[in-house]
């Protein structure tokens, strides 16, 4: 799984990129995706007719900045991602957050059926 999410602040843009090492998708039956789900591509998971949650575990954070972040601005960026309140010290800072964040699912799925 890959999330991604973006902040601007005036012509800056700042990308944050999680890779999950592994992670679950719950539905409320059976994905009817599956039939059509190419593992090179991968699906975002808000496009899944049945979705209800999803889990993730073991993240790896990578930014990515606009050519317009100074270094300064990169050091300072990168100080404060591990903190969880990242989201908050970014807007306090008057950075937007898109709404639009994605998590895309790729490569071999397994299917499991729980009843819980």
């Amino acid at each position: 799984m890959v999330e991604k999410e973006r902040f601007t602040k005036g012509n800056k843009e700042l990308l944050i990129g999680i890779v999950w090492q592994g992670g679950s998708v719950y539905t409320h039956s059976k994905p009817t995706f599956i039939h059509d789900y190419d593992p090179e591509i991968g699906m975002p998971i808000f496009n899944i007719k049945e979705y209800v949650g999803h889990e993730t575990i073991d993240g790896e954070v990578h930014l990515f900045f606009s050519e317009t972040i100074t270094d300064d601005e990169q050091d300072f960026l990168n100080g404060i991602i591990n903190e969880s309140t990242y989201h908050e010290v970014l807007r306090g800072f008057g950075w937007k957050q898109d709404k639009n964040t994605d998590i895309v699912i790729w490569g071999d799925l397994i299917i499991n059926k729980n009843n819980s």
